[in-house]
């Protein structure tokens, strides 16, 4: 297993327009992720925007390892309630 340093953490409200992650100003870019979220959600990481009823679903309560394009992906919620995204990001270091 590779090792990890943490590069910083996000609190991120997604409610009805797509939001995408801000990444941490740190020397040296995250390549992954771990989301965890309060409500339920939409992403896409595909150059397009989620909707509430098109994406890849991420539950309430439900956590999502991510390492691919970080710049690339979205959320949006899909319930009818705003959802905390909570983030935190990783490098890789072999």
């Amino acid at each position: 297993m590779a090792q990890m340093t943490n590069m910083g953490a996000q609190q991120l409200v997604v409610s009805t327009t797509a939001v995408a992650p801000t990444l941490p100003n740190v020397s040296g870019q995250p390549d992954f992720a771990l989301f965890r979220t309060s409500g339920d959600v939409r992403w896409r990481d595909d150059g397009t925007n989620p909707t509430s009823s098109i994406g890849m679903s991420l539950l309430a309560n439900e956590s999502m390892e991510y390492d691919g394009e970080l710049s690339r992906i979205k959320f949006i919620r899909s319930g009818a309630a705003d959802a905390t995204l909570d983030i935190a990001y990783y490098r890789s270091d072999g």
